[in-house]
């Protein structure tokens, strides 16, 4: 039986002279639209249809003969033709509207893969727009947010922009995708064992030590998973990670205890400021003092055993507080000394994929 097909509502040109078939439906359109921008359609274009001297039907001029695409969805090519043909009214509503980030994922990939050069740079350039991609490292810039109200950060979106920025060679909209997943994950606005498939199949050393360390902290005693989304009305639901990510859990777990037992003993050190002249004999000694005890504290001993960033945010809040602590050390080296606390438990989440590596893959089992 011959498959019905139709053509394109609006992207059969009577005035184009190229036709595709991509599945059910025939497109109409230019050539030299198609062929600009370096792109493997002008390749296409350019290749000889047979031997000299011999007459071929030539693809593409004809509704009967047109150029198939195997493998191509219609409503893709439909997108990339939308930003091939679009006025320049068009692209700014395109990288305005946060909603279209599905599109512009489309028409990067689409973009990329057929070699528009400057087409595929607007979209990611359009995508960083719509998705305020910062130019400095997303954590040095990091700030209060509102995960629900970023219509693209949901865990699919998330997922495409990780693999489109990371197939165009993007790095900054990368990281800024794993931040924000990141974000949504410790906020409890998004399920970690959804995060931890991607990290993996990808590297990502960020997302991994997150996303592993949330589920290590929420599962039960056989590493199963259940998330309860914030929406109250919505089911909890129970994950059961991979074999070789429940491995690599338990491997976790014990490394974090053992990270634990490290830090407790000896405060994270810092520089003498100047204007301080016992800094060796009472800051320090004062400030090590200080740090031990409060890791002795009853609020720290009763948190989970692995859970080393809830204690070192404890242990920064109990410090803080502590008015021994404010009256034997200067006013710079207790600024300094808290500083250090502020950047060692930023260390420690930056380094937590460490703690959960796949010591059979790396050969160190």
């Amino acid at each position: 039986m011959t498959e019905e097909v139709a053509r394109h509502p609006k992207f059969y040109l009577p005035e184009g002279d190229c036709v595709f078939r991509i599945e059910a439906t025939l497109f109409r359109v230019h050539r030299f639209i198609l062929s600009r921008d370096s792109s493997a359609f002008e390749d296409m274009f350019s290749m000889p249809t047979g031997s000299v001297g011999q007459e071929l039907p030539k693809e593409g001029y004809s509704d009967d003969r047109p150029i198939v695409l195997e493998g191509e969805v219609a409503s893709d090519f439909e997108a990339l033709l939308a930003v091939l043909y679009a006025l320049p009214a068009e692209l700014h509503e395109l990288t305005s509207n946060p909603a279209n980030v599905s599109q512009l994922l489309t028409v990067a990939e689409m973009a990329n893969k057929y070699h528009f050069v400057t087409t595929t740079a607007w979209a990611i350039s359009a995508l960083c727009a719509v998705t305020e991609c910062p130019t400095e490292p997303p954590r040095a810039e990091r700030a209060p947010h509102s995960p629900l109200e970023c219509a693209w950060a949901s865990p699919p979106i998330l997922r495409r922009l990780i693999e489109v920025a990371l197939l165009c060679g993007h790095k900054q909209l990368c990281d800024h995708a794993v931040e924000k997943w990141v974000q949504l994950i410790q906020d409890g606005f998004e399920n970690p064992v959804a995060a931890m498939g991607v990290a993996d199949e990808h590297g990502l050393a960020r997302l991994a030590g997150v996303a592993y360390y949330e589920t290590l902290l929420g599962c039960d005693g056989d590493l199963a998973y259940t998330w309860a989304p914030p929406d109250e009305n919505a089911p909890a639901t129970t994950h059961t990670p991979a074999l070789s990510q429940r491995v690599r859990l338990l491997r976790g777990f014990f490394a974090l205890v053992r990270r634990w037992e490290t830090l407790r003993g000896a405060p994270p050190p810092f520089a003498r400021p100047e204007g301080c002249t016992y800094h060796a004999h009472g800051c320090l000694s004062t400030w090590a003092a200080t740090w031990r005890a409060a890791a002795r504290s009853d609020g720290l001993v009763h948190r989970p055993a692995a859970d080393v960033l809830g204690r070192l945010r404890a242990m920064r809040e109990l410090l803080d507080a502590d008015r021994d602590l404010r009256l034997a050390l200067t006013p710079a080296c207790r600024r300094a000394a808290m500083e250090s606390v502020h950047e060692l438990c930023e260390r420690e989440e930056d380094g937590l994929a460490v703690h959960f590596r796949d010591l059979t893959a790396s050969g160190e089992a």
